[in-house]
C-alpha cells in the first residue's frame, strides 16, 4: 500500500500533469463510454485519473480522501458501472442516512436507468420488494441496512452477489452510534466475501494512512488517494464581530447582489428559524417574479401537510428556508428542492443539512463554534461524553461549551463553492470575541503562525479576520468498538454468521478490528490482543450462545448460537436491550397497550425525560388527536413525531418477536397491532383501511369508517356519488381509492 497525493503526481502517460483533461476514449469498454457520455461526462478530473492509473478498472480497492466537488463519487460509480457491464455481480452504494439514500437513489435512477442499469432503494422503511432487489444492478442502502441484510441472508439473498461496495461518508466509522456497526460490517464483508471491491469515500479524515493499512489487513488490497483539488477553490476565514446579525446581513446582501446563495449553520433549531426570519426583508428584494411563483406553488404543497410549520412559510415567501430535524420530511424536501433550483437564496440550518445532502452555496457561515452550552454546574460532571469531546473553558463573559468537532465543521464549510456558478467558495467561522477566534484558529486549523490578521472598523463593529490560507486540521478517526455493548454485539453476530466457532477463531476475528489494530500501534508488536473474557461470559450466561460438548477434552472451547442469540442478531438489537425486553415480558403484572407503549419509548430513549414526553405524544397520536395538537401539546415538531413513530413502531415489532419466542402469543398480537397504530396514528378500527389501501391515512380513514365503510370490499361495492356525499372526500381522490379497493377486494375475495 502506498499513499498517493494527486497534487504531487505527474507521471501519467501522454499528459504533462495530473490536471490535464483526459478524454473518455481511454476506456476500452464501449458500453462504459456510452454510459458516461449519456451522463454528460466528457473528461476526467484529477482524482478520477489517479484512481484509474492505480488500478480502479482492474478491481483495485481504494480509500479516497478528497474535498466535496472533487469528483470522488464518480470513482465509486465507475467501479459500479464496470462491474454491472461485465456481469460480475451487484453493487451496493452505502450512505449513513436514509434521507441521503433516498436522494442518491433518485439521482442514480435518473442517471442510469435510461441506460438499462436498474437501481433499487433499501433503507428499512422504504425497501423495494425482494424481487426488485434481486433484479437490481445497484442497491442504494445505509450502513445499518446492509449490516442487517448480511445477518438475514435467507431473506435478503441480494447480498450474496455483491461485487462492489461503495462506502460514502466513510468518516462515520469514527462516530459513536454507527461506527461500531460500520467497522463490524467491513470486517465481515472484506474478510468473508472474496473479490469484493471496496471504494471508501470521505472529505474529512485525519489519519487516512492508518485506516488504509487497517483495510489492507482485512484481505482486500487497498490503495489510498489523497487530493486537495476542488474545481471551485475554497477560502476559509475566522471572523470576530460582536454584532453577529449585522455582520451576517452585510455578507448576505453582498452575495445576493452577485446572484449567489448562502448556507448559515446554527447550533439549535430555534436559532435557525430566528436567523431565517431576521433576513427575510434583506433577501426578498432579490427574488424574481418566477422565483415567487415557484415558491408559492411549493407553499401550496406544504398546505396539504397537517401540522406544517407556519414559520417556514413566512420564511419561504422571503426567499429563505430553514432546515432541521424538527421539520417533516416533506418540508425538508421542499426546502432542499427550492434551494437546488435557486428559487430560494438562503438556508438557515442545523447540522442535519451537513449529512451529505447536495446543497452547495457560494457562502457558508458557521454562526459560532459552540455546539452545546454547558448544563448547570452540578450536572456538568454527569454528562457522558466520549474522549474526543470535552468541555472548553469559558472565554471572558462566556460559559463552558462543547465545540463543533473539526471534521464536522469542514463538512459544513466544504459546501461552499458551486461548480458552474462560483469562481471561489467562502467558508466563514463567526466568533464572538478575539480570544474565541484565536482558540478556533488553533483548534480547527494547522500552521497558525502563517496566518495574518486584518482589523476592520472601529468600536463595537470592529472585526478581526484571519484571511490568509488556512489549512484544515482533520481529527484522526478512532474505533468506537471500545464499549462492552459494541463488543458483545460484534461477537454475537460473528458466532451467528459462522453457526459454530471456537474461541481461538473469535480472538483471531477480533484482531481484525480497527479497535485492535489501533491498540496494537500503542503497544509492542508482539502483544497478542484477545477478546475480554467478560464478553464471552456474558453471552454464555445470558443464553445467547452455548458451549458445544465435544468428545475430545483437548479441543478448544467451541461455541454455537442459540435460538435466542440468532433472533437477537437477525433483529438488529443489542443484547442488553434484549434482556430488558425479556425482563419486561416476564413480569407478573399484566401486559397492556399502555405498558407496551411505555416499553417502546424506554427502549428508544432509556430513562431520559425525552422518553416521558414522547410517551405522552404517542398516547394522543394513536387516539387520533389532530397532529397539530399532538406536537403543540408536547412542545415537539412534525419531524420529532415522525422519528418517534418510526423507531417506537420498530421496537414494538421487536418486542412482538420476543414475545413469540417466549410463547406469549397474546402479547405478540397486541404488540404487532400497537406497532401499526403507532406508525399510522390511528385507533385499531382503522387499521384494515390505512394498512391496506394506498392513499388512505388517518384522516380519510376516519371519514370512511365513520360513514360505515370499514373494509376495502365495502368501499369497492358502493357508488362513487354515495361515497362522496357520505364522507366529504373529493370524488377525484375517491375514484383512486375505490380503484385500489376493487383490486384488493378481488384478490382477497372480499364482499360487501
Amino acid at each position: 500500500m502506498e499513499a498517493i497525493n494527486v497534487n504531487e503526481v505527474s507521471n501519467f502517460p501522454e499528459k504533462s500533469s495530473v490536471n490535464a483533461s483526459v478524454p473518455l476514449s481511454i476506456f476500452s469498454n464501449p458500453h462504459l463510454r456510452e454510459v458516461l457520455s449519456r451522463r454528460g461526462i466528457t473528461h476526467l478530473l484529477p482524482v478520477q485519473q489517479e484512481a484509474i492509473a492505480r488500478g480502479l478498472l482492474e478491481r483495485r480497492s481504494f480509500l479516497v480522501c478528497a474535498p466535496s466537488g472533487s469528483g470522488k463519487t464518480l470513482i465509486g460509480e465507475l467501479a459500479i458501472v464496470l462491474a454491472v457491464l461485465e456481469h460480475r455481480g451487484r453493487a451496493a452504494y452505502l450512505v449513513p442516512y436514509r434521507a441521503l439514500a433516498a436522494q442518491k437513489a433518485t439521482e442514480f435512477r435518473q442517471l442510469y436507468e435510461p441506460t438499462g442499469i436498474q437501481v433499487a432503494l433499501a433503507t428499512g422503511d422504504e425497501d423495494a420488494p425482494e424481487p426488485s432487489l434481486m433484479a437490481a444492478d445497484i442497491v442504494i442502502t445505509t450502513f445499518e441496512k446492509l449490516d442487517s441484510a448480511l445477518r438475514n441472508t435467507k431473506t435478503q439473498a441480494w447480498t450474496k452477489q455483491l461485487a462492489v461496495v461503495v462506502a460514502d461518508e466513510f468518516h462515520e466509522i469514527g462516530e459513536p452510534k454507527r461506527g461500531p456497526h460500520l467497522e463490524g460490517l467491513l470486517m465481515r464483508l472484506l474478510s468473508g466475501m472474496q473479490g469484493v471491491q471496496l471504494i471508501a469515500l470521505s472529505a474529512t479524515i485525519g489519519n487516512p494512512q492508518e485506516l488504509t493499512v487497517w483495510l489492507n489487513t482485512l484481505g482486500t488490497p487497498t490503495e489510498l488517494i489523497i487530493s486537495n483539488y476542488r474545481p471551485v477553490p475554497l477560502s476559509y476565514a475566522i471572523t470576530t464581530d460582536a454584532r453577529k446579525d449585522q455582520f451576517i446581513r452585510q455578507k448576505v446582501e453582498k452575495v445576493l447582489q452577485e446572484d449567489g446563495q448562502i448556507l448559515i449553520f446554527t447550533a439549535t433549531r430555534k436559532e435557525a428559524e430566528q436567523q431565517a426570519i431576521s433576513l427575510v426583508d434583506a433577501c426578498q428584494q432579490y427574488l424574481t417574479q418566477e422565483n415567487k411563483e415557484h415558491i408559492l406553488e411549493a407553499i401550496q404543497q406544504l398546505n396539504t401537510v397537517a401540522g406544517h410549520s407556519t414559520t417556514l412559510k413566512q420564511a419561504l415567501v422571503g426567499g429563505i428556508g430553514f432546515h432541521h430535524a424538527g421539520l417533516d420530511r416533506a418540508e425538508r424536501r421542499v426546502v432542499e428542492r427550492l434551494f437546488n433550483t435557486r428559487e430560494i437564496k438562503i438556508i438557515c440550518c442545523t447540522t442535519t443539512l451537513s449529512a451529505g445532502i447536495n446543497t452547495p452555496a457560494q457562502l457558508v457561515i458557521l454562526r459560532g463554534v459552540e455546539m452545546k452550552k454547558s448544563p448547570p454546574a452540578g450536572d456538568l460532571d454527569r454528562e457522558n461524553l466520549p474522549e474526543s469531546q470535552q468541555w472548553v473553558a469559558p472565554f471572558p463573559g462566556g460559559q463552558n461549551f462543547l465545540p463543533f468537532p473539526p471534521n464536522q465543521v469542514f463538512q459544513l464549510l466544504g459546501r461552499a463553492g458551486r461548480p458552474g456558478f462560483d469562481v471561489v467558495g467562502q467558508g466563514i467561522i463567526l466568533t464572538s470575541s478575539e480570544a474565541q477566534a484565536q482558540w478556533a484558529r488553533d483548534y480547527y486549523f494547522s500552521d497558525p503562525a502563517i496566518v495574518k490578521s486584518e482589523v476592520v472598523g472601529e468600536g463595537s463593529s470592529r472585526t478581526n479576520s484571519f484571511l490568509h490560507k488556512l489549512t484544515p486540521r482533520f481529527t484522526p478517526l478512532q474505533s468506537r468498538l471500545d464499549s462492552l455493548d459494541a463488543l458483545r454485539e460484534l461477537v454475537l453476530v460473528r458466532i451467528h454468521d459462522m453457526g459454530r466457532v471456537n474461541l481461538a477463531d473469535l480472538h483471531a476475528f477480533f484482531r481484525l478490528s480497527l479497535y485492535c489494530f489501533q491498540k496494537q500501534q500503542l503497544t509492542s508488536p508482539q502483544t497478542n490482543h484477545t477478546l475480554p473474557l467478560s464478553v464471552i461470559s456474558f453471552l454464555l450466561t445470558r443464553g445467547f450462545v452455548r458451549r458445544v460438548i465435544l468428545p475430545s477434552a483437548q479441543t478448544p472451547l467451541m461455541l454455537e448460537i442459540t435460538r435466542l442469540g440468532a433472533l437477537t442478531a437477525r433483529l438488529y438489537v443489542p443484547p442488553l436491550k434484549v434482556l430488558f425486553i425479556l425482563d419486561a415480558l416476564s413480569q407478573d403484572s399484566a401486559v397492556s397497550s399502555s405498558s407496551l407503549l411505555k416499553l417502546g419509548c424506554t427502549l428508544l430513549y432509556g430513562q431520559e425525560t425525552r422518553g416521558e414526553s414522547s410517551l405522552s405524544m404517542l398516547e394522543q397520536w394513536i387516539e387520533e388527536v389532530p397532529v397539530e395538537d399532538v406536537v403543540r401539546r408536547a412542545g415537539k415538531s412534525l419531524g420529532d413525531l415522525a422519528v418517534v413513530n418510526l423507531e417506537v413502531s420498530r421496537y414494538l415489532k421487536i418486542v412482538a418477536r420476543f414475545a413469540d419466542y417466549l410463547g406469549q402469543y397474546g402479547i405478540t398480537e397486541l404488540a404487532c397491532t400497537l406497532a401499526l397504530r403507532v406508525l399510522h396514528g390511528v385507533k385499531e378500527e382503522l387499521l384494515n383501511l390505512v394498512t391496506r389501501v394506498p392513499g388512505v391515512g388517518r384522516l380519510r380513514g376516519r371519514l370512511l369508517v365513520n360513514a360505515g365503510y370499514a373494509t376495502p370490499g365495502q368501499i369497492a361495492c358502493e357508488s362513487l356519488p354515495s361515497l362522496a356525499t357520505e364522507t366529504g372526500i373529493s370524488p377525484i381522490i375517491l375514484t383512486e381509492i375505490q380503484t385500489q379497493c376493487s383490486l384488493i377486494a378481488a384478490t382477497s375475495h372480499e364482499v360487501k
